[in-house]
Order: structure tokens, then C-alpha cells, then sequence
């Protein structure tokens, strides 16, 4: 699984979690700056982590993808679905 949360055209955080075959979180780790270009459009920057987790990890499944503000207003949010349904592309979830 990737977490990608942007602000302006760079990423700002990233999580990059691996499970079992249990679904236990087997390794935890972010995309290190100095490894992947994390600056330019969402796009370009979520294939790059995808890769880059990919290389580490083996097939990333999950995509959770959000800019700054979208991140803030989903965790701040009581109702979770309608705070997604409102964010549009700015909170994007996307299975592989």
C-alpha cells in the first residue's frame, strides 16, 4: 500500500506499508527523497513511489492518494464517506 499526501507540486508525506498473506503490516517505510524524485504533478509523483515500492516490495495493491488540504479535511472529518465523496480528485483511493 502507498499514501501519498502532496502540497504544491511536491509530495509532502508518503507511508509505503507491506503485508502478509494475514494481512499483517510486515514492513513500514516512506520514499526517501534522496532514492525517488518526489516533486511534480500527483500523477508523476504516485508512479514513482509505486515503482519505487514495487522495486522494495513487490506489488503495490493500493493506492491512497490525497493533496495537503484533502488530507487535513478527511482526518478532521467525522463522516468519513461523505468528507471522500466531497474531496473529489483531491483524495483520491485506487486499487492495482
Amino acid at each position: 500500500m502507498v499514501l501519498a499526501v502532496h502540497h504544491e507540486e511536491r509530495l509532502w508525506t508518503s507511508l509505503i506499508l507491506r503485508f502478509d498473506e494475514n494481512l499483517k503490516v510486515v514492513s513500514i517505510t516512506t520514499a526517501d527523497p534522496s532514492l525517488v524524485d518526489v516533486t511534480g504533478s500527483r500523477d508523476e509523483v504516485v508512479e514513482r513511489l509505486v515503482r519505487f515500492a514495487e522495486d522494495r516490495d513487490g506489488t503495490v495493491r493500493l493506492v491512497v492518494d490525497a493533496t495537503l488540504d484533502a488530507a487535513r479535511a478527511f482526518l478532521a472529518a467525522t463522516d468519513k464517506e461523505s468528507v471522500i465523496a466531497e474531496l473529489g480528485s483531491a483524495f483520491r483511493v485506487s486499487q492495482r
